[in-house]
């Protein structure tokens, strides 16, 4: 399949594994550069050495979403390598059991604490505004880019023991229509 990516820099949050890791690896055999985003370094490189490994031109940045110096300081070592940033997927979403997070997400909503709503929309909220904010002023000047927001079905139709990330992803929801033209 051909969906006119070759050379097109993009973005993955959350790449390290799941969903992210299957989209990185997609848009590498598109052609795309992929930058391959994750809290842990580890997962980043692996995930890029692997898109390496099979030809494609990758790099792995280790960057917490919700703090919005370290999403700077990647989109700056992005442009500085790659010139530009064409393509952001924000996937990055809690994974309960990921060390130093709130297993919050198994909890029933009764049984839920405020440090698992907070993780879950530091991550699914705010790691989506501070990545869109950190490229979309040059996606604007460039007069080209893409933003995709990966929802997940939770989000959708909600999951019993997920109800913070549920309700932070499904806050995704709204943004899907909205396009902002430059000029």
């Amino acid at each position: 399949m051909d969906l006119g990516l070759k050379d097109k820099v993009a973005i993955v949050t959350g790449a390290g594994r799941h969903i992210g890791r299957q989209i990185a690896l997609t848009l590498a055999e598109e052609g795309a550069k992929v930058v391959v985003n994750d809290y842990f370094e580890g997962r980043a490189n692996s995930v890029a050495e692997e898109i390496k490994a099979a030809g494609g031109e990758a790099m792995g940045v280790k960057a917490d979403v919700t703090n919005a110096d370290e999403v700077k300081e990647m989109v700056k070592k992005v442009v500085e390598k790659y010139g530009r940033v064409d393509i952001l997927v924000n996937n990055a979403g809690i994974m309960p059991l990921d060390p130093g997070h709130s297993p919050g997400g198994l909890k029933t909503f009764a049984q839920i604490d405020r440090k698992g709503w907070d993780d879950s929309f530091d991550v699914c909220m705010y790691g989506v505004m501070n990545c869109t904010r950190a490229v979309i002023e040059g996606m604007i000047s460039q007069n080209y880019g893409k933003i995709l927001n990966i929802m997940s079905d939770a989000g959708r139709m909600g999951e019993p023991r997920l109800v913070a990330y549920s309700a932070a992803k499904a806050g995704h929801a709204p943004c899907l229509p909205y396009r902002q033209r430059a000029g």
